[in-house]
């Protein structure tokens, strides 16, 4: 049973909460917007941690369903007052922040024998489980991250706020393996510039050279140490100065004695920004912008070291995962959003399209075009697939069909790099230009002879139609607006060029004809997006190609009855749709297409 009590919250207006040990539910009653009685109850979860004062459980919503975590702090653990300050302290703090980095606060209240505070739930664990799971990130994921807790840092010292526990415990991950900065418990809020701090707190591994000295006291910097602990952890697998007992970590931090162990192979632009960073005097450290400009500039060349796997189609990558549940297929949602299916680790052999929740990359297609012009194409591609499943009903045939003389198609794409949670996608044509496809939409070509650039832009008409229209510039001497785009576009060039110069087998077969090998000059990627098993790649030839992360992969002809497939064994070749559906491999992989195509003729 439940016993009703009366209660406040901590700095918050009073209400009702209601709770007992022996009951599921937690509870608690407060006056809305329009001063009525209501009551909010939440079912108690399973155990998500503990800490010193506290344990943190995951709730459940009764009414709306939502799951969150609740840290339940227990009263009689708050002996002095200094513990109930400190509580106090940390809820105020928490409570003012709101950042897509900085975990959620939703609520607060209490009853006899608790404290709750009620926060978002991240779902993917801490950063620390995540580390300890992969033994060390690569450049790429350190990266990734660091730049995510880097723009929550940034907020919290912009509101005068320094956190003084970063560490990996403390960086938890959302479904989409976002960082979210949480736990306030050893937060403060500097009350004018120069304030300085005086109190010696922190997690040992962390803790800042100038908190252990306590003599000058101790402000933003300390974050900024402890940024640099959490970069090197990842790229090693453990924090610079552990050791046995907390004394000799302690000398350690004074001494400022690490190194980075030789076996392991650390690029000496992340070695260099770990040095900068890991300054005993704190004024010699760099800013938060400033270590955020280094991931972003020099440290550049390290973004693409995970990406690496993409092109090996290896389920591995975890710079840009997300937790997935098997799904069925969903409608595609409109081409305007930016929402694309993620990939998994091996094509589903039932062939669902898995258009579940995506990624970007079919973006800024205009849906009025796509309806028009694109639907048109994708309607004959589909229908040239139907018909040939109508007339051979059964895959009966385990191997793939010989080789043909019919031609390749005149361009594809060849390589590629996914690195759309920042820039955009990279990639290579078989033809030998360069090209990325933007998160704003827009596109870049780079022809064959490294000088001559296409900026594709999209357009509108008055009647709601878009289209692209490109503008011709040089690689050097480009308008200034587009130093940024021709400066990335030439790092996942290089990016391409230096890790995967040739990953496609010899050509033993003729592209087509002179003709149409002249017009491939210009071909671009259009629109792509990527799906649990594939990333799909629609060209500006309205040719339609798919590259499962199995390494095999199907390219759709717009004009012809034809498929061009590449198989286990790497060589490519041409055949009709209606020859090829009768064999199991080509089968399951062209029937996936058609749910896909299917799909996007409705939309």
């Amino acid at each position: 049973m439940t016993n009703q009590c009366s209660s406040r919250p901590l700095s918050a207006p009073s209400f009702n909460s209601l709770n007992s040990n022996d009951s599921p539910y937690i509870e608690h009653t407060k006056k809305d917007s329009r001063g009525v009685l209501v009551t909010k109850r939440y079912l108690k979860g399973g155990l998500l941690g503990k800490g010193g004062f506290a344990k943190c459980f995951k709730i459940t919503d009764v009414e709306t369903n939502q799951d969150w975590a609740c840290k339940v702090v227990q009263k009689s653990s708050l002996t002095k007052h200094r513990h109930k300050v400190k509580l106090q302290t940390e809820i105020k703090i928490h409570k003012s922040l709101s950042h897509k980095h900085v975990v959620r606060f939703e609520d607060v209240f209490e009853d006899k024998e608790n404290v709750y505070i009620i926060m978002e739930l991240c779902t993917n664990q801490t950063m620390l489980e995540f580390v300890k799971r992969k033994k060390r990130l690569t450049e790429s994921e350190t990266r990734r991250y660091m730049l995510q807790m880097l723009d929550g840092v940034r907020y919290l010292h912009q509101n005068k706020v320094i956190h003084r526990d970063l560490k990996l415990g403390n960086l938890f991950l959302n479904h989409g393996d976002d960082v979210k900065i949480g736990d306030f418990g050893l937060a403060c809020k500097l009350q004018f510039d120069g304030e300085r701090k005086r109190t010696l707190c922190g997690t040992p591994n962390y803790i800042a050279p100038e908190v252990l000295d306590g003599k000058n006291g101790h402000s933003y910097e300390v974050d900024t140490w402890s940024i640099g602990v959490v970069m090197y952890t990842c790229l090693v697998g453990k924090p610079p100065f552990e050791t046995a007992d907390v004394k000799s970590t302690y000398k350690l931090i004074k001494a400022n004695t690490y190194t980075f162990p030789d076996r392991l192979l650390v690029s000496d632009a992340a070695k260099s920004l770990v040095r900068r960073i890991l300054k005993s005097e704190p004024e010699l450290r760099p800013s938060i912008d400033d270590v955020s400009a280094a991931m972003q500039g020099k440290f550049c060349i390290l973004t693409f070291s995970t990406d690496l796997k993409v092109l090996d189609c290896s389920p591995r990558l975890r710079a840009c995962s997300q937790v997935q549940e098997p799904i069925r297929p969903a409608p595609i949602p409109s081409l305007g959003s930016a929402v694309i299916p993620r990939a998994s680790t091996a094509m589903d052999t039932k062939s669902r399209a898995g258009t579940g929740k995506e990624r970007r990359g079919w973006a800024g297609a205009g849906q009025s075009s796509w309806r028009a012009a694109d639907g048109a194409a994708l309607s004959i591609m589909h229908n040239n697939i139907k018909q040939a499943f109508n007339v051979q009903q059964a895959a009966g045939k385990l191997d793939v069909p010989s080789s043909t003389d019919m031609p390749l198609p005149s361009v594809w794409v060849s390589r590629w790099v996914d690195y759309s949670k920042k820039y955009g996608l990279g990639y290579k044509l078989s033809n030998g230009c360069s090209g990325v496809f933007f998160n704003d939409a827009t596109k870049m070509l780079l022809a064959l002879d490294g000088e001559n650039v296409d900026y594709i832009e999209r357009m509108r008409r008055e009647d709601g139609v878009k289209y692209d229209i490109r503008k011709p510039t040089k690689l050097k001497g480009h308008p200034a607006d587009l130093t940024k785009k021709v400066t990335l576009m030439e790092h996942f060039k290089n990016y391409l060029d230096e890790t995967h110069p040739n990953r496609d087998s010899p050509l033993h077969h003729p592209v087509e004809s002179r003709e149409e090998e002249l017009a491939r000059d210009g071909v671009y990627v259009r629109k792509w997006m990527r799906t649990r098993h594939s990333i799909i790649f629609r060209l500006s030839n309205n040719n339609f190609q798919v590259n499962f992360f199995d390494d095999t992969e199907v390219v759709l002809w717009a004009d012809r009855p034809w498929v061009t497939y590449k198989g286990k064994n790497k060589f490519r070749n041409t055949y009709n749709i209606s020859d090829v559906v009768v064999y199991q491999e080509m089968s399951k992989r062209i029937k996936y297409v058609k749910d896909i195509l299917s799909q996007l003729v409705a939309a």
